[in-house]
C-alpha cells in the first residue's frame, strides 16, 4: 500500500514537472516572438513570466504538502502494520491457550466421570456391606450353631452324667 502512494506521488510529480516545462517552452516562446513585437507585448510576457514563476512557487508548495502527507501516511502505515503484528501474535497465544484449556476440558470431563462411576460404585458398595455383614453375621451362627450341635452329640453333659 505503500509503495503504490509512493508511485503515485513519483507519477504525479512528474506530471507536474512536465506541465512546468510545457509552460517554460510556451514562455519562451512567447518570449521569442515578443522580441520581434513592440512594447506591449513585453508587458504581457512579463506577467505571463510572473504567472509562470508563481505557479511554479504554489506546485512547489503543494508538493512539499504532498511530500510532508506521504512522511504522515508512510508513519501511519507503519504503525498500523506493527500493531496489525502485534494482535496476530497475540491471537496466535489466545489460540495455543485455548487449544491447551479445551484439552484440560476434556480432560476434566473424564476425571468427572470416572469420579462419578467410582462414586456411585462406592454407594453401591456401602449399601452393599451392610447386607454382606448381616449375612456373615447369620452364616457364623449358622456354622456356631452347626458345630455345637455335631462336636457334642454323644457326650453328655457332667450333670447329667452324675459327676
Amino acid at each position: 500500500m505503500l509503495h503504490q502512494w509512493k508511485l503515485r506521488l513519483t507519477s504525479n510529480k512528474t506530471e507536474i514537472m512536465r506541465h512546468r516545462q510545457v509552460l517554460r517552452k510556451k514562455t519562451i516562446r512567447q518570449n521569442i516572438k515578443s522580441t520581434s513585437s513592440d512594447e506591449a507585448s513585453k508587458v504581457t510576457t512579463d506577467v505571463i513570466l510572473n504567472s509562470i514563476d508563481s505557479l511554479g512557487k504554489r506546485v512547489d508548495d503543494c508538493m512539499e504538502e504532498i511530500h510532508m502527507q506521504l512522511r504522515q501516511h508512510s508513519t501511519m502505515l507503519a504503525t498500523t502494520a506493527r500493531s496489525m503484528q502485534l494482535n496476530s501474535e497475540e491471537m496466535k497465544e489466545c489460540k495455543t491457550k485455548v487449544n491447551s484449556l479445551e484439552k484440560q476440558v476434556e480432560l476434566l470431563k473424564k476425571e468427572k466421570e470416572a469420579m462419578k462411576d467410582r462414586s456411585h460404585e462406592l454407594e453401591i458398595q456401602e449399601e452393599m456391606v451392610p447386607l454382606y455383614q448381616e449375612e456373615k453375621r447369620s452364616s457364623q451362627r449358622k456354622y456356631k450353631g452347626r458345630h455345637r450341635q455335631t462336636s457334642m452329640p454323644n457326650r453328655t453333659r457332667p450333670e447329667e452324667r452324675g459327676v
